[in-house]
């Protein structure tokens, strides 16, 4: 067994994963698996960079969590930087700080890549119950891209389209609580782009991945504490996460944090991230979406460690 760990660095959280990994027989034991909001990308939509502040608070939740990987001497660090890391010109400055600060080398991945590799999460995840050789759907929506992939025996088709969370609250949800011709200039946009999309393929099973449909699943449930083992492999109907969207539009900021089940540090573009959900199940008419807690981390683990 060799203990792995994997960081992504998102344009909304950062995530850790550290585990012990069976190379050779394919066994998975997770020793930890934390998720901090630090928003690398706030001001994304503007275009102006990577802020100092944001990359401050990142780099320091970094650096704590690489002296958590280091105290329960994970064999290896794997650090993967995806949308607003891809975007940011000035994102050598936030990739030498974590370097010199955590030594750590970042790899930034491609959309494509991306894509590839949160599908891989869920291919590999047999906690989640799908029928052998599914087609399946994923979907991952993050803060500043969301990846949408179909395949089978392998990938078929990937996707990673420039719409977040972040960068949709930023860009077209101005007003709290957003009103409803500002969601629907924002659902219209997002449309508008997923049109660009090929058909499902047939008896696909759509899965999501990410913060934003975890959180609208606990919204629905009424969680008090998030509790993974409730949300992973249940399915958000596509009424559930309309009628959670519609509780969360309603409310002011400080009101929204008090949501039992929301995350409150993602109050702020829950909004924006379900309505990319719920663009995604009005473009392909879907009845509802497995969710899944595991993400790009899980997938990059899969990939690099596991046969």
């Amino acid at each position: 067994m060799a203990r792995r760990a994997v960081i992504d660095i998102g344009t909304n959280s950062v995530l850790l994963l550290v585990a012990d990994v069976g190379e050779q027989d394919g066994s998975l034991n997770i020793v930890e698996d934390i998720s901090e909001i630090t928003r690398l990308g706030k001001g994304i939509a503007g275009g102006k960079g990577l802020q100092p502040e944001a990359i401050r608070r990142t780099v320091g939740v970094i650096e704590t969590l690489t002296t958590r990987c280091r105290a329960l001497r994970a064999d290896s660090i794997t650090a993967v930087g995806t949308a607003i890391l891809r975007e940011a010109a000035n994102r050598e400055i936030f990739l030498s700080e974590a370097r010199q600060r955590c030594g750590l080398e970042v790899e930034v991945i491609s959309g494509e890549e991306e894509a590839r590799l949160s599908y891989r999460a869920v291919r590999g995840d047999s906690d989640l119950g799908l029928p052998d050789k599914a087609a399946i759907a994923v979907l991952d929506v993050g803060g500043g891209s969301t990846e949408v992939v179909f395949g089978k025996e392998s990938v078929e088709f990937r996707k990673s389209i420039p719409i977040g969370a972040v960068r949709l609250s930023e860009a077209f949800l101005p007003t709290d609580p957003p009103p409803a011709e500002e969601q629907k200039k924002g659902l219209d946009f997002v449309l508008e782009r997923l049109s660009e999309l090929p058909p499902l393929p047939t008896d696909s099973v759509f899965v999501g991945v990410g913060g934003t449909i975890v959180n609208l699943g606990a919204v629905h449930l009424g969680l008090a504490e998030y509790g993974p083992s409730r949300l992973h492999g249940m399915r958000l109907t596509r009424a559930d996460a309309e009628d959670a969207l519609r509780l969360l539009a309603s409310k002011p900021l400080e009101e929204r944090r008090q949501i039992s089940g929301l995350e409150p540090k993602r109050a702020d573009v829950i909004v924006g991230g379900a309505i990319i959900i719920a663009a995604v199940m009005k473009r392909y008419d879907l009845e509802a979406i497995t969710m899944s807690c595991r993400g790009l981390r899980y997938g990059v683990l899969f990939d690099r460690y596991l046969r």
